[in-house]
């Protein structure tokens, strides 16, 4: 779990499990949403070709270079869209729509925010909160394009810097 997921699903999944381990369910005053939460390690599997290029287009930047990390991320992000235009592998979109139906089930709305949880997001030196995308008012239609949308901001022309330092 440590680094699989950021803290936001980290912390959410703790509450869950430690109010389910002692049976306090009745004892918490607090309401934690359902929803799922994709590992990191689905997304190395998915672009694990690509990183090779991806890291070599951010190992030519320049610290302080605005156009440079402005065309990277352009760069990157276009390697991203190309990988997911070729086709999200059938498991990966059943895990993802069944994971949905059951966080909307006997919920008010079929709409879920899609947001990230990156590993290298939220830390205990550091908080990136709002660096990365959310997406609000995402249905079934919309969830898998939304996921990988979330995903790329974390190679955004803000994001890149950080990361990289």
């Amino acid at each position: 779990m440590d680094s699989e997921f950021g803290g936001k699903a980290k912390t959410l999944y703790e509450l869950a499990n430690n109010a389910y381990k002692k049976d306090n369910y009745a004892r918490v005053h607090f309401t934690i949403p359902k929803g799922f939460a994709l590992s990191t390690h689905i997304f190395d599997l998915l672009y694990k070709d690509s990183y090779t290029e991806i890291k070599s287009i951010l190992s030519k930047l320049e610290k302080y270079d605005i156009n440079g990390i402005i065309s990277a991320s352009k760069q990157i992000q276009n390697i991203m869209m190309e990988y997911q235009k070729s086709g999200i592998p059938e498991w990966l979109k059943t895990h993802i729509f069944y994971s949905y139906k059951e966080a909307v089930e006997f919920s008010y709305t079929d709409k879920v925010i899609v947001r990230s949880s990156a590993n290298v997001e939220d830390g205990g030196r550091f908080s990136y909160a709002g660096l990365f995308k959310s997406i609000p008012n995402v249905n079934k239609n919309n969830l898998i394009d939304a996921i990988f949308e979330v995903h790329r901001s974390l190679y955004s022309a803000p994001a890149i810097p950080i990361r990289s330092y």
